[in-house]
């Protein structure tokens, strides 16, 4: 697992995917209401023949060699009850539905995302809260984790019973290691992660997707 700062790749669900992240964020700041949800696409996987160096859309530098282009992809969410979330114990997000998953990257028995396609990927989480006890001194944070650890988080006061946040990072990641978000809050009661819908009954959240931007290189 190696961090990274940027990327590219495939456009069209891509462009969905970034406009999501940007409406999650947009819900964290209150600036959003779920009627605004962008669409995602159910598209497999494809890989296109990777042109020879100094051909058209390849570069002229024949030791680079050219990437091939993989759509690769997956968002998971829970279509199920709300889910408990304890105070002050960490409780990982149960996913039971797939909106899409073009490289077989869901584990239902984990509620995980499995990487098979080495690469660098655009990672979100949405989450919204409900039942939370408002206190201002205490908060409640949501994790994007990758084999356990920790890799983004987005943490807020407890000052309303309810809430939503987003954590979006780009990361390079390698085949086997697993994706999961996690919860934490700590207002001395039980609080829930509950759903979110949006246009068309899109889910908004709890949401995962990861979105292959380039491929990792050859072994």
């Amino acid at each position: 697992m190696r961090n990274a700062a940027h990327g590219i790749g495939m456009r069209s669900r891509r462009a969905r995917l970034t406009a999501l992240a940007s409406f999650a964020l947009a819900l964290s700041l209150g600036m959003a209401t779920p009627a605004t949800a962008a669409q995602a696409t159910a598209d497999r996987a494809t890989v296109s023949s990777s042109p020879d160096p100094g051909t058209e859309g390849c570069g002229k530098d024949p030791k680079r060699g050219c990437k091939q282009q993989v759509d690769v992809g997956a968002s998971v969410f829970r279509g199920q009850a709300p889910q408990a979330v304890p105070s002050s114990t960490l409780t990982r997000v149960l996913f039971d539905q797939a909106l899409y998953d073009t490289d077989a990257m869901f584990d239902p028995a984990d509620s995980t995302l499995v990487v098979n396609t080495p690469g660098r990927y655009l990672l979100n989480a949405n989450v919204s809260w409900g039942n939370l006890t408002v206190d201002g001194n205490r908060a409640h944070d949501v994790f994007l984790a990758v084999n356990g650890g920790n890799v983004a988080f987005n943490e807020q006061r407890a000052v309303s019973s309810s809430a939503t946040q987003a954590v979006t990072t780009v990361i390079e990641l390698d085949e086997g290691d697993v994706i999961s978000v996690e919860l934490f809050q700590n207002t001395g009661n039980d609080a829930i992660s509950q759903r979110v819908v949006g246009n068309n009954s899109d889910p908004l959240a709890p949401v995962l997707q990861a979105e292959l931007l380039e491929p990792g290189d050859p072994a």
